[in-house]
């Protein structure tokens, strides 16, 4: 199989905004593990029903001020989930329902809160300057109201940060809905809302995992309710047609969707983030501690430079269910790293401008982003098939490289083999072709120089 490099047909430059991380402090490892990564946005709960715990009582937020302040200590940008419902501002409109999960029953008090909150936050010395209106309203693990009363809620938490914008100075961002799919339901009613330009609208959202529609299959989440046990054998399976390529498939119909509800309001269409990704959700996936899951994420991040997504984050930075195989961190609870921390440190190790390649097609589960700049050429290979895996032998064609011969090349692995990438190995160089075998569920990355 030959894939074609053309190191001269730059199509822009890589997406640092890609390498995004969903983190909680709850029973994972510290944050500092994922900091070699540079994630340059880190993603975690506001957890308001923690927060405020009563209607005249005090704000607790010494914890979240303290999680923020550890993500601006690796470098990264927090963004800060609105959510939850206090206790005490849901158990009227309740009904048997989860109080935390539904409309509040005072919309004054709830904007008052989170304006309370968002204020802290941006002014403290570390501060978190990016929200988000709330976490998979489309699903009832975290919203029990309708669309309109979540609608209702969200408009209420967009006057208050642009309040507080106002009252600061700072540029905050504000964006949403946060599905756990590309719902048009719940981005319909977020977004008729924020037609309205007094409100702020500085990003749309979406989550997806590549098993859906099933959960893992290697066991369930401890949030999932006991109430689907019965059912597990139907949702926790693999999906024998799992690929990356639904995730560069999302992106444009995200941006037409979204386009086609703000028409005629003023409003440009605001950047996409996809915040939050992996293999499997709603139950464990022993791919997500192996070369396969590596593998697959390779494959997505490839698809989501091509697709031109604004910005992604991955769930999450670190395993957080006691030691569970299968768990969704990029490093264990004990701190070890996963093949799929070597994956997104392989992407953060390419080349600054994405450069034209040929030859490799998600069809045939073979996914490659080539880059080039300072000196190098850079391509990452990764092989994946949730049904079929196969093993390939590559030859890497790459024409126009921009120095003089001689190049030298060294490759860095992920497979069976090598659940670490730490390792360089040279590799041969004959006429601007390097061969490389690529294994079934695999990630290969090229780097080569001038010679010396």
């Amino acid at each position: 199989m030959v894939v074609a490099v053309d190191a001269r047909a730059r199509l822009g430059p890589v997406n640092r905004q890609l390498g995004g991380i969903g983190w909680t402090r709850e029973g994972g490892p510290p944050l500092a593990t994922v900091a070699e990564l540079h994630p340059p946005l880190v993603r975690l709960d506001a957890s308001l029903e923690q927060v405020s715990t009563s209607s005249n009582g005090p704000l607790h937020l010494d914890p979240l001020l303290a999680d923020v302040a550890r993500v601006r200590a690796i470098g990264a940008e927090p963004l800060v989930i609105l959510c939850y419902t206090p206790g005490w501002l849901g158990a009227p409109n309740a009904h048997g329902r989860d109080p935390t999960k539904v409309k509040p029953a005072d919309l004054d008090a709830w904007e008052q809160l989170v304006h309370r909150v968002v204020l802290a936050l941006a002014t403290a010395p570390a501060p978190a300057l990016r929200f988000e209106a709330w976490n998979e309203p489309d699903i009832p693990i975290f919203w029990q109201d309708s669309p309109q009363a979540w609608a209702d809620m969200v408009a209420a938490t967009g006057r208050a940060v642009a309040r507080v914008a106002r009252e600061t100075g700072r540029r905050l961002a504000f964006g949403g809905p946060a599905t756990a799919f590309p719902d048009p339901v719940y981005l319909g009613v977020f977004l008729s809302r924020f037609r309205d330009r007094t409100l702020p609208l500085d990003f749309v959202s979406w989550h997806w995992y590549g098993n859906d529609p099933f959960f893992g299959p290697d066991g369930q989440e401890p949030i999932v309710p006991p109430t689907l046990s019965p059912v597990a054998p139907v949702l926790n399976r693999r999906n024998p047609l799992a690929s990356p390529s639904s995730f560069g498939d999302q992106v444009p119909f995200m941006r037409q969707w979204t386009a086609a509800d703000l028409a005629g309001s003023g409003r440009a269409v605001p950047p996409l983030l996809l915040d939050e990704w992996n293999v499997s959700a709603g139950g464990f996936d022993h791919r997500h501690d192996t070369n396969e899951g590596a593998a697959f994420d390779a494959g997505v991040l490839s698809e989501l430079q091509a697709a031109g997504v604004d910005a992604a984050s991955f769930f999450r930075a670190g395993d957080s269910y006691g030691g569970h195989q299968g768990d969704w961190g990029l490093v264990t609870g004990d701190g070890q790293r996963k093949p799929a921390w070597w994956t997104f440190w392989l992407c953060g190790q390419q080349a600054p401008d994405v450069v034209e390649v040929t030859g490799a097609s998600g069809d045939d589960g073979l996914w490659a982003t080539a880059s080039s700049g300072r000196g190098r050429v850079t391509v990452l290979l990764s092989s994946f098939s949730a049904s079929q895996p196969a093993a390939r032998d590559v030859d890497l064609a790459i024409s126009a490289l921009p120095w003089p011969a001689p190049t030298t090349a060294t490759v860095r692995r992920i497979d069976h083999d090598h659940p670490s990438a730490a390792t360089a190995e040279p590799i041969a160089v004959s006429g601007g072709h390097v061969r490389v075998h690529l294994p079934a569920q695999a990630v290969a990355f090229v780097e080569l120089r001038r010679g010396r």
